[in-house]
């Protein structure tokens, strides 16, 4: 079990690893934007957003994202799809289990622990407001891979963090389920099947579902 838990974390590796340097920057934000930003006009809490994005300051995401979440631009639905993958902690849980990697190995610390601190619902908001965004083509120009495989795998992870999957080896068969042959070759990113909507996003990337298992069981 706990070498399944620790590849559902580690699918996130690669976004994190490219995403990295957003994480760098510190808080330092405008006296206005230091205010409740649902007080903000819309216009500013689009600022707002843009600019608490990548801060690593996870309640700066989360009320960035709640102030903007029904804004029906698509391109600030992307943005609050951003901003709740930052707000869900998924970031900070991967880097935190890599860093105790061999602390998790040796049984010393628990990877259900890191997963713990993963807020599930807002992964969900993160792939609803992607999913938003798509519908726009033009947004969906700018969406990068990294973006899809990062939605993929907070789809993943959110089913894991909730208790929906209990073990990726018997719940998920990744030849068939994430597979986008499985679903006629489109798979929908509206379904109601999660593994659907991760196929979905897996395609989009460019990768394969086999290389997606083949991540997930990196550390077996």
């Amino acid at each position: 079990m706990k070498k399944i838990l620790k590849g559902t974390l580690l699918i996130a590796l690669l976004p994190l690893l490219l995403t990295s340097c957003e994480q760098m920057f510190t808080y330092s934000m405008f006296e206005w934007a230091q205010r409740d930003p649902s007080n903000l006009s819309e216009a500013q809490q689009v600022s707002y957003a843009q600019n608490v994005l990548g801060t690593g300051d996870q309640q700066a995401m989360a009320d960035a994202y709640e102030a903007i979440k029904d804004n029906s631009d698509p391109e600030v639905q992307l943005l609050a799809s951003k901003l709740a993958v930052g707000a869900s902690g998924l970031n900070e849980a991967v880097a935190s289990a890599i860093d105790n990697m061999d602390a998790i190995e040796d049984g010393s610390k628990n990877i259900e622990d890191y997963l713990n601190t993963i807020d599930a619902v807002m992964l969900t908001n993160a792939a609803d407001r992607m999913s938003a965004a798509l519908d726009d083509p033009s947004t969906k120009d700018s969406v990068t891979s990294e973006d899809y495989v990062t939605v993929a795998a907070a789809i993943v992870i959110s089913k894991v963090s909730d208790g929906t999957v209990n073990d990726l080896d018997s719940d998920v068969n990744f030849e068939t389920d994430f597979d986008a042959a499985t679903y006629g070759g489109s798979p929908d990113k509206d379904s109601t099947d999660w593994k659907e909507q991760t196929a979905f996003y897996i395609q989009q990337s460019g990768y394969e579902s086999t290389e997606m298992d083949e991540l997930l069981n990196l550390s077996a």
